[in-house]
């Protein structure tokens, strides 16, 4: 055995920090000849080989998916891999020779890229975790939360994705994409890149935001970009594309209560279905807000529109068909506003009032938000007080004092000015004489209809006592409509 000294400190022996006594074995050292001749290249093709190698074995099969590996460039890399390995097991192999296969073996190894995805097509991520979160989708809420574990029988838009061109990961159903570097994942209108980071023969990828940490499926059933994980991990994933017959049974269910009227907002394109007439408004007016029928079976994308039909749920299926109206500006001027995800908007001038969807009494309609917000976080309204601020809540008497409004996910509101529009708390709708069914309940088409609260109404969408033309009838399910 010999020890390794400097000439400047013969007394400490290489092995540990400071003083090693002569008989500590952590100081031994064991030199060893090689037989390779001329060990250049050898040395620098070992090295290549165990640290550098994308894949650490020549059995890559190869595919079209993404994530795997071409299958022309797999053939090359699994020829160069093996050819390496039995080089390396040669110790009669000359310095050529191993240069030669270091050649080879980089050159495959720098070929050798998964494929990507494609912009344009839709594709679902799938955990490559082999324990609890196994083959799980991930999928947005509509609270832009990142999760995985969808419990459906089909793809459904939460769960559908875009890769962009600029490298961004958006949902469908939110179109949003990332924008988290650490923590919880979520979306928002400050995305982050994604990195796709290739990590097995079977498609597995790494998923990281710019700046963040792989995305990885918890045990809560989140996805989090914290820390680093072991490759084959829950940061494993799969991306595959989804199929046309997939990608036409995408939908939205919309229910429809008693009162025969929804609001609706998507971030994508669908087939209006059967049933149902939307109505997209193009102006107000004191305590109502006009609309007309949209022409066409289709709803464009991030189209506000209220719905009518009978009570009951109805699918709005995904398509990528164009709108087929008349008009293509029948919804260009539309006066409505919604979102796809839980989000605080910003109103467009200071003093201007939010009204959502909902009913009163019976009467469906546009009623005031009256909780309204600081900013875009959602955060109340903050008062100053005396050494201390003071937290508070809005409620009918201040609910003027926020810049923001809450509005739900697949929501509308109708945002206006009190001053030049009206002071109303909330508005009714005035559909177009289409589809009333006013001619319809009575012979003459020129019917005034009130409610005994001594409102006019446009139509009767409930059994009850109305004045009809100066009459107090009773009207039974049947007559509605004239069923």
């Amino acid at each position: 055995s010999t020890y390794l000294s400097n000439i400047y400190a013969k007394s400490h022996k290489m092995g540990f920090y400071g003083s090693s006594p002569d008989t500590d074995k952590g100081s031994l050292f064991k030199f060893e000849s090689t037989t390779v001749e001329g060990s250049y290249y050898y040395l620098k093709l070992k090295d290549y080989y165990e640290n550098q190698a994308k894949v650490a074995g020549s059995n890559i099969q190869g595919g079209k998916a993404v994530g795997y590996y071409p299958v022309a460039e797999a053939g090359v890399y699994n020829a160069a891999y093996a050819a390496a390995t039995e080089a390396l097991a040669n110790e009669e192999i000359t310095d050529d020779e191993c240069q030669i296969a270091y050649n080879n073996l980089v050159a495959a190894n720098e070929a050798l890229e998964i494929n990507m995805p494609e912009e344009g097509k839709y594709y679902v991520i799938r955990s490559a975790h082999t324990g609890y979160a196994a083959n799980k989708l991930m999928y947005a809420t509509g609270e832009n939360a990142i999760r995985w574990d969808l419990n459906k029988t089909q793809v459904n838009p939460e769960a559908v994705w875009t890769f962009t061109s600029e490298g961004y990961l958006e949902n469908l159903n939110t179109g949003c994409a990332v924008n988290t570097n650490g923590g919880e994942a979520k979306l928002g209108t400050a995305p982050k890149t994604i990195s796709i980071k290739g990590i097995g023969e079977d498609g597995q990828v790494l998923l990281t935001p710019a700046g963040g940490t792989p995305l990885h499926a918890d045990w809560h059933g989140h996805a989090v970009s914290w820390g680093t994980y072991d490759v084959g991990s829950a940061s494993a994933w799969r991306i595959v594309e989804v199929t046309e017959k997939e990608l036409s049974n995408v939908q939205f269910v919309l229910n429809i209560g008693q009162y025969r009227h929804a609001g609706l907002y998507l971030n994508y394109t669908t087939k209006i279905p059967e049933g149902v007439q939307v109505y997209i408004a193009h102006s107000s007016t004191e305590g109502a807000v006009i609309a007309d029928e949209l022409e066409g079976t289709i709803l464009p994308a991030r189209t506000a529109a209220i719905v009518k039909g009978n009570q009951g749920t109805y699918n709005f299926m995904y398509t990528t068909a164009d709108y087929d109206g008349k008009d293509a500006e029948a919804f260009t001027d539309n006066v409505l506003g919604g979102s796809a995800y839980l989000k605080y908007q910003q109103v467009k001038k200071q003093g201007n009032r939010c009204c959502v969807f909902g009913q009163k009494n019976g009467e469906v309609g546009l009623y005031k938000n009256y909780v309204q917000y600081v900013d875009a976080n959602g955060s109340t309204t903050v008062e100053e007080g005396k050494g201390e601020q003071k937290v508070v809540i809005a409620d009918h008497k201040n609910s003027d004092n926020g810049t923001h409004f809450k509005i739900s996910p697949n929501k509308i509101y109708f945002e206006y000015d009190p001053i030049t529009v009206s002071n109303a708390t909330a508005f009714t709708f005035r559909l177009n004489d289409k589809t009333t069914g006013l001619d319809r309940l009575m012979m003459d088409g020129d019917t005034v209809i009130y409610d005994l609260y001594g409102r006019r109404l446009v139509e009767i969408v409930a059994p009850g006592f109305y004045v009809i033309n100066g009459k107090k009838i009773y009207v039974t399910e049947k007559m509605i409509g004239n069923k």
